[in-house]
């Protein structure tokens, strides 16, 4: 799960700096012109700044409640204060699969300030079939991965699943409490 984050973070990183950096023919054409000099371009030998990769502290986001996706507005996902465990979360990710079928993840989700998010291991998958059968498939037992929110002060939160990658797409909005 870390090595995941530390890969998206490296290639956010990395992109960053090549769209900021400046080629060297432009640097020349520039010499010529002394005010653009003077007033403060870089130069071949100076490096840019490094970026904090310190992820935001999110400890004390509320994260109990519902939560809607707001690109496809069909899966939800539930997070609740854990039962069986102290400063812990249960989270429940529904999504459904067509007329007669839908898939959840759940799982036991705690804090992790390394990770500016809620990370979870154990997650089991079942998919659920409602049709004729009605039987449910446990497709897995050890999902793991992170909900993080996708700035400081939002209510949307991603999901990162490290076994499918099913919520690479999604943005889960939390929903209006009546």
């Amino acid at each position: 799960m870390k090595k995941l984050l530390y890969i998206l973070l490296t290639v956010a990183m990395l992109a960053t700096l090549t769209s900021c950096g400046r080629s060297k023919d432009t640097a020349e054409e520039t010499e010529d012109d002394t005010s653009e000099a003077v007033s403060g371009s870089q130069t071949e030998d100076e490096q840019p700044d490094e970026m904090d990769m310190t992820p935001p502290d999110f400890a004390d986001y509320a994260w109990v409640g519902d939560y809607l996706d707001s690109t496809g507005g069909q899966a939800v996902l539930n997070i609740a204060p854990a039962e069986k465990r102290a400063n812990g979360y249960d989270i429940m990710i529904y999504i459904p699969g067509g007329e007669s079928s839908f898939t959840t993840w759940t799982a036991t989700a705690y804090y992790e300030a390394d990770l500016g998010g809620l990370h979870y291991a154990n997650c089991v998958r079942t998919d659920t079939e409602t049709g004729d059968l009605g039987e449910s498939i446990e497709t897995y037992r050890d999902g793991e991965g992170v909900l993080i929110p996708t700035e400081p002060g939002s209510n949307t939160l991603l999901w990162i699943d490290d076994v499918d990658g099913r919520g690479v797409n999604l943005r889960f909005e939390r929903m209006e409490t009546e």
